[in-house]
């Protein structure tokens, strides 16, 4: 019986040791098996064109967004351009411009046309052409026509009469447009006018004879 005992002993010693081996090569036959080095691979799939004209019209009101905020009205320089965004297709490597309608009438249109004329030794009469979208006009002026602009009027009509002048001093104008939402425009070319040097009545009928200066 003692030796039957021991028999089982080893028995059960060696069928564990067997299982701890077994385990032993199944581990290291799944580490070798496991690659070492792994390579991530990215595939950019194509957009629906709902997604992609959303992400189109959010950077081209982003660029916009950017030049209102960080361009100051008045500046030494008419800002520049809002550039315009690229296509951002996956599938094709053609850029194009973007041309969304919806997104360009987010924004006031430039007043053009401005002109100006002397109705008297302290006035000049301004006028210009309606811009598309435009609720409200800003009016800015300077005796300089490079830099100092301020704002010296908000009018709904594309008309302003400016008042309280100097007799025989030069001053420029510029216009923008506003909507009323408060999206401002950028400037046209700015125009000059010169007082009076004498008194002249502000009767309309004498700013017949006065000389009238336009926006380029």
């Amino acid at each position: 019986m003692k030796i039957m005992g021991k028999g089982k002993a080893i028995l059960i010693v060696f069928i564990v040791l067997a299982i701890i081996a077994v385990s032993l090569v199944l581990v290291l036959w799944k580490q070798r098996s496991v690659p070492q080095n792994y390579t991530s691979v990215r595939y950019l799939a194509p957009l629906p064109n709902s997604e992609q004209q959303t992400i189109q019209n959010s950077l081209d009101n982003f660029w916009h967004a950017y030049f209102l905020q960080n361009t100051t009205k008045g500046d030494e320089k008419d800002p520049a351009p809002v550039p315009k965004s690229e296509s951002i297709n996956p599938v094709s490597s053609e850029i194009k411009p973007t041309t969304d309608t919806t997104t360009k009438l987010l924004y006031p249109g430039i007043p053009q046309g401005l002109a100006t004329v002397p109705l008297s030794n302290s006035s000049i009469k301004l006028g210009w052409d309606p811009a598309p979208y435009a609720s409200t006009y800003n009016v800015y002026r300077s005796t300089n026509q490079e830099r100092g602009y301020r704002k010296i009027a908000n009018v709904k009509n594309p008309e302003y009469l400016d008042t309280g002048l100097n007799p025989g001093t030069k001053y420029f104008y510029k216009i923008s447009s506003e909507k009323s939402t408060g999206v401002e425009s950028y400037f046209a070319n700015p125009v000059g006018a010169v007082t009076n040097a004498s008194d002249v009545s502000d009767d309309p009928d004498a700013s017949a004879t006065a000389k009238e200066t336009k926006n380029p």
